[in-house]
């Protein structure tokens, strides 16, 4: 299980680059297509919410991500495409939480002019591993589904497309027990999404 985390990654760059050519495939239906890189942050709390005892996460760790993605809208604004993630603990340079997900993106674009405004809902499979942790499930690493729901504002400039969001996600391990026995993190998150294509 010592590479279970290098198997996560390139698990997770083969998915993302997979997942850049749904655009193609989804824009002859009429809508259009992007793929793109995004950077984001997995937070304990919410702004107005005590970070040392949040109502509405559930997790010890913040955790950042970087990924790739890609999706199709068809003429009627419903979306879909897929995209790859990785995960990494801010630990100060210890060995800490780390992991990476692949997985479909659904959802609908509510305008498209002069802003882009999406709602979408990332659904993946991968695994999540802490060296450090004192379960020897999670220090080997086990695998893992994550959710997310966000709300997106793109501005299109030309070909690319700057991108805000905010959203909530849960990532819970399977097969050890009962789904989240070793590891269940459930947090707002907010990032940045570079995109090109015909939105």
């Amino acid at each position: 299980m010592k590479h279970f985390g290098t198997r996560i990654t390139f698990s997770v760059v083969l998915l993302a680059i997979i997942s850049l050519t749904v655009p193609a495939l989804l824009a002859a239906d009429g809508g259009g297509g992007v793929g793109g890189a995004f950077w984001g942050s997995q937070r304990m709390a919410y702004p107005w919410e005590d970070e040392s005892d949040p109502y509405f996460g559930a997790t010890d760790h913040q955790l950042d991500y970087v990924g790739g993605m890609g999706y199709g809208i068809d003429s009627d604004g419903h979306v879909a495409g897929g995209f790859g993630v990785g995960f990494s603990e801010n630990s100060d340079g210890e060995d800490g939480l780390s992991g990476g997900f692949g997985g479909l993106i659904s959802g609908y674009r509510f305008i498209d002019r002069p802003i882009n405004l999406l709602g979408l809902i990332y659904a993946g499979v991968g695994g999540m591993s802490d060296p450090s942790s004192a379960d020897p499930n999670l220090s080997e690493g086990v695998f893992a589904v994550m959710g997310e729901a966000t709300l997106e504002a793109s501005l299109p400039m030309l070909f690319f497309h700057p991108t805000l969001y905010v959203g909530y996600q849960a990532i819970a391990s399977v097969g050890h027990g009962d789904i989240g026995d070793v590891f269940l993190s459930y947090a707002p998150t907010i990032g940045f999404r570079l995109l090109w294509g015909a939105q």
